[in-house]
């Protein structure tokens, strides 16, 4: 049974404000929770939508600007001309394009690999020599039961 979500409430002063523990919290705060597998949803106060997404995402850049280990300048500069900057755009289509690639490379691999080994023809083979195994058990068993 999956434990209810902590609730999280942003103020328009941009500080949150922890309701199960009754006092304000930082986004490193909301970081550990996560990190200790605590669900949080993060709720602005004023308009009471749900802004989890927001805020997890600007955890992960909070997190990228101590790290100073930022993306890439040329990626940063894809995921704003081709998908209007946003992130969770550009990362389905990366990971698209990636798993598309990723069968792609496969198949060409199993290909070649049977075209190496000649496993293509020993699969055939194989299935043969199984028909012909049952076929011989069949005609075994006729004889036992005559």
């Amino acid at each position: 049974m999956k434990s209810k979500s902590k609730i999280i409430k942003r103020y328009q002063n941009r500080k949150l404000y922890d309701t199960d523990r009754s006092c304000y919290v930082t986004l490193d705060d909301l970081a550990e929770m996560i990190r200790k597998g605590e669900d949080i949803v993060v709720i602005d106060n004023r308009t009471e939508k749900d802004i989890t997404s927001n805020t997890l995402t600007q955890i992960i850049f909070e997190t990228e600007k101590k790290s100073k280990s930022l993306l890439p300048i040329h990626i940063l500069r894809d995921i704003i001309k081709g998908n209007g900057g946003s992130i969770s755009s550009f990362f389905q289509k990366t990971i698209k394009t990636g798993a598309r690639e990723f069968a792609l490379v496969k198949d060409q691999i199993q290909k070649r690999f049977e075209a190496v080994t000649g496993a293509a023809h020993l699969h055939k083979e194989i299935h043969q020599l199984r028909q012909k195994v049952s076929d011989l058990q069949k005609k075994l068993q006729k004889y036992e039961n005559s």
